[in-house]
């Protein structure tokens, strides 16, 4: 029923230049070019923040059912595993204030509700921060570079047009741009 799937079943023709930008089918990404943020290391970064700002445990939720949300959680939980901070568990005690981190600010606002007892240190989000960021101490935001992903995309397309590289096929990852605290 989705695009990914119709994607997945038609046949791959080399001669057709195809670039995915950010989100993309992982069955068949052998297959296509596809030009994305490096997910995995900005979320790892956007994490190491989160615990930075004192928390004990950090909920995590990266958990759509997409590449650019799979790479996040790795890094995430990579960035937990490193530092020996745990994942958010509501059914544990609560000892400490607890961080959060998600693709979206309603993700975060989402669990703040849900959870009114948690003292919030850090929520760390992609992309913007919209308003206040109570009931957290401190919001971070980690900013995609998605003009270098569209030039980077031109770039590889021009390759296929031109005849260079049409056989290559390569997920080519975008480094983050800042993670800043909204004021």
């Amino acid at each position: 029923s989705s695009n990914a799937e119709s994607i997945e079943t038609a046949p791959i023709v080399n001669s057709v230049p195809v670039i995915f930008l950010d989100r993309h089918p992982e069955t068949i990404a052998d297959k296509i070019n596809v030009v994305t943020t490096d997910n995995e290391s900005a979320a790892f970064a956007l994490t190491m923040k989160v615990i930075e700002s004192g928390v004990s445990s950090v909920a995590v939720f990266f958990n759509a059912d997409n590449a650019p949300s799979h790479a996040r959680k790795r890094g995430a939980l990579r960035a937990l595993a490193e530092t020996g901070v745990s994942e958010f568990n509501k059914s544990d005690t609560i000892h400490g204030a607890v961080g959060c981190v998600a693709s979206s600010q309603n993700e975060l606002i989402n669990f703040s509700k849900a959870n009114p007892e948690v003292v919030l240190s850090g929520g760390g989000t992609f992309d913007k921060w919209i308003g206040s960021g109570l009931p957290f101490k401190r919001i971070f935001v980690c900013t995609q570079d998605f003009k270098g992903m569209a030039d980077t995309a031109v770039k590889v397309l021009m390759g296929q047009f031109n005849g260079n590289g049409t056989d290559v096929k390569e997920i080519v990852r975008i480094n983050y741009l800042s993670i800043t605290e909204p004021e």
